[in-house]
């Protein structure tokens, strides 16, 4: 896997890195970009430190990441492209899923929360490194600033406005900044939930049945159920059908 250099806003104040093409697949900058990426999923953003990853990546000078992305920001950015750049074509798939059955009929509340999140729960069961990527999402709202809650709304939210939409229609009654945040929450809890399922671990008595736990897909019903249950919940906030704007 290739690694894409595109930087969005960085969480922090240091300079941006400047763009440069990366083509081999196990080139310099790509062992640095998946050496962070186990290491931020692992122990956290804030925790780890330029010396770690380059002697990750296998690396003898720190001076690799300042050289190919500029400082730990810049880097932050690349791995949050990589992560991007896999998670895309299964949303792609899941949008066309969702547009091709809207072209027949109207998409149940259902439909459109299990094709939207499908792409998260496939990204994370598929392999480690799918696993160690959605942690990495879930750790990019854990830092003390704000950037990298900003950097993960911005990554997605061209797929959120999509399936946005597709509730908005199925749920006409809603006001729109409702719908909206409720939507945010959800996607925030799935990122979460799937970063850390020890949650649901049988080492821990939390009077859930353990075939519950046990079968994904019983358990990814439930949990659909449970983001059902917030979208489809009465208006009780008082909160007006502005349009909100785009982050």
């Amino acid at each position: 896997m290739t690694v894409s250099k595109k930087h969005p806003r960085t969480p922090s104040s240091d300079t941006k890195a400047p763009r440069r093409s990366i083509t081999p697949l196990h080139d310099t900058p790509t062992k640095l970009v998946e050496a962070a990426l186990s290491l931020f999923a692992r122990h956290g953003i804030e925790a780890v430190s330029i010396r770690q990853i380059t002697l990750a990546a296998g690396q003898s000078n720190e001076s690799a990441v300042h050289y190919h992305f500029r400082n730990k920001a810049g880097l932050i950015a690349a791995v949050l492209d990589y992560v991007n750049a896999q998670l895309a074509p299964m949303q792609r798939e899941a949008l066309d899923q969702l547009n091709a059955m809207a072209q027949q009929r109207a998409p149940t509340v259902r439909e459109i929360v299990t094709l939207g999140v499908m792409p998260f729960v496939r990204f994370h069961a598929q392999s480690s490194t799918g696993r160690k990527s959605i942690r990495f999402l879930s750790r990019l709202t854990w830092q003390s600033n704000e950037g990298g809650l900003t950097l993960l709304i911005e990554s997605l939210w061209p797929y959120y406005q999509n399936i946005e939409s597709h509730l908005a229609r199925a749920l006409p009654h809603k006001p729109l900044v409702t719908l909206r945040l409720h939507g945010v929450l959800a996607i925030s809890n799935v990122i979460h939930s799937l970063a850390d399922t020890r949650l649901l671990g049988e080492e821990l008595d939390l009077g859930i049945a353990s075939d519950l736990v046990k079968d994904p897909l019983q358990l990814l019903s439930h949990f659909i159920d449970y983001i059902i249950g917030g979208l489809c919940s009465d208006e009780r906030t008082g909160l007006t059908n502005t349009p909100p704007s785009s982050p």
